[in-house]
């Protein structure tokens, strides 16, 4: 048995199809599950199409569908698909192909790709005095990335760790660069810094001249032993080289214990840094930093410190050097003596 109801309201030109009070120029009610209202594709090529006009019918809005797509268009502007490509594809477009989603891109290739001729921004944005935010998550514990890519490669990321850890990368094979822990602290690049002990657990005599003595005395390279070096091998205890692993600003001390045996008045050696050789200081001069003896007959201990802050380029070197003068008999004990410094700016 069908039921059918036609209902015509006189009053307003209403047009109701299975409903007694239609509500609009026509009202269409479904009695059971089915579509109250099936369009069905013209038999050249199944499209079915649904389309609203202006009230001159001169601009024209229309869905359309055949039985592998489906298009939502507003002239020249809105452009929804789903299934394969449609005959006529049109430009300025949202699309969906497969679950992917495309701003003016008709094959996005990705979740979300947005495509546009000039600059291409997304923002997000509050409209009452609130936060705007973007969110990553994983569905596991896997690492969230933000990609950074040209035409031809990927060039940079970013990746958030489970370990709550900020990793920044580059080149095409995914360089690390940079890693910041979850407590703020860069770890890599290691903030360069070292500190190196003298070893020997007595005095040792140096020869006086009236010239420079590389690692302290008479360029002896096992003077240094090695105590704490943050980073990949920054400082070389065999030639008491700090080696700089990037341009800045570096802060420098040292301290060393002597004695001189001289009866005369007035012994002094300069302690100093060495920059790629070269006194350190700008352009190339230090200020003689003296320190010196006053007995004639006993032994005079000191212990010497001194610190410099120095601008270094990538891959120039600093070491200590000690004048000392020839009057009488200097010595050292290695095991008091300590250099370090590492990257302030």
């Amino acid at each position: 048995t069908v039921n059918a109801v036609f209902t015509v309201d006189g009053d307003n030109g209403n047009f109701g199809i299975g409903t007694a009070a239609p509500l609009s120029p026509l009202s269409i009610k479904a009695s059971s599950g089915a579509a109250a209202v099936r369009f069905i594709g013209r038999a050249s090529d199944n499209i079915s199409t649904l389309g609203f006009y202006n009230s001159a019918e001169s601009a024209d809005g229309y869905y359309q569908s055949n039985s592998s797509w489906q298009r939502a268009r507003a002239d020249g502007g809105f452009h929804f698909r789903k299934g394969g490509t449609p005959t006529t594809t049109d430009t300025n477009a949202f699309t969906i192909q497969g679950m992917n989603l495309g701003v003016d891109t008709d094959q996005p290739s990705c979740a979300l790709e947005v495509v546009k001729s000039g600059e291409a921004r997304i923002k997000a944005r509050s409209t009452n005095n609130n936060w705007a935010g973007l969110d990553l998550e994983s569905n596991s514990t896997q690492s969230n990335y933000i990609f950074f890519r040209d035409n031809s490669a990927e060039r940079a990321r970013i990746q958030v760790t489970d370990g709550n850890e900020i990793v920044f990368q580059n080149t095409s094979s995914h360089t690390e660069r940079m890693r910041i822990n979850n407590a703020g602290v860069v770890t890599k690049p290691n903030q360069p810094y070292f500190q190196a002990n003298g070893s020997g657990g007595a005095w040792v005599a140096v020869t006086s001249e009236n010239s420079w003595n590389y690692g302290i005395h008479n360029n002896t390279a096992s003077y240094w032993g090695e105590g704490t070096d943050r980073g990949a091998g920054y400082f070389t205890p065999s030639n008491g080289r700090f080696t700089a692993p990037v341009t800045g600003w570096y802060t420098f001390q040292c301290s060393i214990y002597v004695r001189n045996t001289n009866s005369v008045e007035g012994a002094y050696f300069h302690p100093q840094f060495f920059r790629n050789g070269i006194l350190a200081y700008q352009n190339n001069k230090s200020p003689y930093k003296i320190m010196a003896t006053k007995t004639t007959s006993n032994p005079e201990y000191m212990s010497a410190w001194w610190s410099e802050n120095i601008y270094l380029l990538a891959t120039q070197y600093v070491n200590v050097v000690v004048y000392f003068r020839s009057e009488g008999t200097w010595q050292h004990y290695p095991d008091y003596s300590i250099f370090t410094g590492g990257l302030i700016s």
